[in-house]
């Protein structure tokens, strides 16, 4: 899902920013170390329809970035960054993508789908018909 690996993107992106951007203070950096790899690793594993919402991570995270460039004294550009990146984050988190439950297997929904059984049993009958005119 093209979101989360835009996720994982503003994840790389707070990791570099305190390289690239001189106005970071020290716990400002601390912060976006600790927290752009997390980013990076929610967002990697939401790629993944049956981990898709791991990307709840990332909305509780970007909250965080939200609340600690008030507590944590970002100033100027640093801030202007970071508050974007958290609305990002908390806005790409939200995109639930599609989900269909057969395609990997679907779980117990799959044994009870009418289709799925019609389709194995059609193939069944095809391959034993086969067999027995052999």
């Amino acid at each position: 899902m093209w979101a989360h690996g835009v996720n994982a993107l503003i994840g790389i992106w707070l990791m570099v920013a305190p390289a690239v951007v001189t106005t970071f203070s020290d716990p400002a950096s601390i912060n976006n170390r600790i927290f752009g790899p997390m980013i990076v690793a929610f967002g990697v594993v939401a790629l993944w329809e049956e981990m898709r919402s791991v990307r709840f991570a990332n909305t509780a995270i970007g909250g965080w970035l939200l609340i600690s460039t008030v507590l944590l004294g970002y100033q100027d550009v640093a801030l202007v960054t970071n508050l974007i990146a958290a609305g990002a984050t908390i806005a790409l988190s939200r995109v639930r993508g599609e989900h269909d439950p057969l395609k990997f297997g679907g779980g117990w929904v799959a044994l009870w789908n009418d289709e799925m059984w019609e389709r194995g049993g059609s193939q069944i009958n095809k391959q034993t018909n086969q067999h027995s005119n052999d």
